[in-house]
């Protein structure tokens, strides 16, 4: 998952990016103020079939000045004869991007339940 980085006198929460298929994702960072607090934390494991298997992680954070932080971790890996393969994180403090994942949340629960 995402990692804490000092960089001078300031620190980062860094998402490693990824891959989507052949596509590279960047990485992501936001300054934050440690200590991190986890607010919130989701894991969605999606069962084997016929395609392929994965999971999807949110975790809400907030930092030492109370900001709301967001690292989204999703890994898809594909059953012989499918090509889609996916592994990324990402992390955000925009509080629409944290708001829709709260929603992808919810959607994930009521849709398995």
């Amino acid at each position: 998952m995402a990692t804490l980085v000092k960089r001078g006198d300031k620190y980062y929460l860094v998402a490693h990016g990824g891959y989507r298929n052949r596509d590279k994702i960047a990485p992501t960072e936001v300054e934050v103020v440690p200590p991190l607090q986890k607010v919130d934390e989701f894991t969605y494991i999606y069962p084997d079939n016929p395609c392929g298997s994965g999971h999807n992680t949110i975790i809400i954070y907030n930092d030492a000045q109370g900001k709301t932080i967001a690292v989204h971790k999703f890994s898809w890996s594909p059953e012989i004869g499918y090509s889609w393969a996916e592994d990324w994180e990402s992390v955000t403090d925009d509080p629409k991007e944290i708001e829709k994942l709260k929603m992808r949340k919810e959607t994930i629960i009521q849709e398995n339940l």
